[in-house]
């Protein structure tokens, strides 16, 4: 009878508990995915903020090279075309200018005229820069090639090319500044980035033209799924992609206008999973901390709303069994079990008030 009776508080208990827990929870949850939300917005802005600061230190090297560019097309030797003056005028500014893989210089006809390093013998002379020598003689303006292959260095490349004039203002020649991909990536190194980040450029075709990880592995490759195929103009500025290594990144773009190329900065997801850690310990440790704090009340209201019941239904008991005493009043956890228990005494009282006189009536009729 008793556990009977105890199991519906018992209940009542739980569901009070529950309604208050439940709350609590999802109030936890809630705020765990916002911070989440918080933190992976923060890291994509990151991204775009680096890409943005990588795509002017980019513009600033080139323009060092456009300036390098034309104090050599006003050289005396350059417009001379004067091959012996020309090859040592190039080896000592490539032997000064790291991230250049050669200079060349050929008249228009695309005979080699000039280089920093010596021409293998397999390479035929007019071969040098084809494309792009006829496109600098044709507008007399400055080229940047597409990704080609160095003839000399046999290395992927880009070919920055400008016109070098006679006095008439002529075209007779084309000055040829090929950039080393490979170690392009250098200008980046300052860049604070966290962990297993990467920053990538990439031409209108999609094809890795710079990555600060494992630039030989990559560079002249397709970008894959770490840039979509779409015009450098056209691709978002914030974007979440699996990187050519697998990892899952927010990605920043920039748009570099002279190629036009792509710069895309990559920040792992697992960043903003590092940085929302404290926030989720500081939830869980609240949530945690007001479960039990929760648990423990009503463990101990329970108990204390038992015990006073218990009480109550003892005194019942012994009132039942003709004992007619007083039941002794004892502290308990709320009003309603107080007047519960005052109402027992009083209903005890006038019991055993009307069973004395009752017992004097008897008496006096005996």
């Amino acid at each position: 009878m008793q556990i009977l009776r105890e199991r519906p508080l018992r209940r009542q208990v739980a569901v009070v508990t529950l309604s208050v827990l439940v709350p609590l929870l999802l109030a936890a949850a809630w705020s765990a995915s916002v911070t989440r939300r918080e933190r992976e917005a923060e890291v994509r802005d990151q991204a775009t903020s680096i890409a943005a600061t990588a795509g002017a230190y980019l513009n600033q090297y080139l323009t060092g090279v456009d300036s390098m560019a034309s104090a050599l097309v006003r050289h005396q030797s350059v417009v001379a075309l004067d091959s012996a003056a020309c090859d040592r005028l190039f080896a000592e500014v490539l032997h000064a200018q790291p991230l250049v893989l050669n200079i060349i210089l050929s008249d228009v006809s695309g005979a080699v005229k000039g280089t920093a390093l010596p021409l293998p013998r397999s390479v035929e002379p007019l071969t040098a820069m084809p494309r792009t020598r006829d496109d600098v003689v044709a507008t007399g303006k400055p080229v940047v090639s597409e990704l080609t292959t160095g003839v000399v260095t046999g290395k992927p490349t880009i070919i920055l090319a400008y016109p070098v004039r006679d006095g008439g203002e002529a075209v007779r020649g084309v000055l040829g500044i090929g950039l080393n991909l490979t170690e392009l990536q250098t200008l980046f190194r300052d860049i604070p980035l966290p962990e297993n980040s990467v920053v990538t450029m990439t031409d209108a075709k999609g094809r890795v033209l710079v990555r600060s990880r494992d630039a030989e592995r990559y560079v002249g490759k397709p970008a894959g799924s770490e840039v979509p195929a779409a015009e450098p103009r056209d691709v978002p500025r914030t974007q979440t992609l699996t990187g050519l290594d697998g990892v899952r990144r927010f990605y920043g773009n920039a748009v570099v206008e002279r190629g036009p190329w792509l710069l895309s900065v990559g920040i792992p997801t697992s960043v903003a999973l590092a940085r929302a850690a404290p926030s989720y310990q500081r939830d869980t440790s609240i949530a945690a901390i007001s479960i039990v704090a929760i648990l423990l009340f009503a463990l101990g209201g329970a108990s204390m709303i038992g015990n006073g019941i218990n009480r109550v239904r003892d005194a019942v008991r012994r009132i039942a069994d003709g004992d007619l005493s007083p039941p002794r009043r004892s502290s308990v956890p709320n009003r309603e079990l107080a007047e519960l228990q005052d109402a027992f005494i009083t209903m005890a009282a006038n019991l055993r008030e009307a069973h004395e006189a009752l017992d004097r009536q008897i008496e006096q009729e005996r």
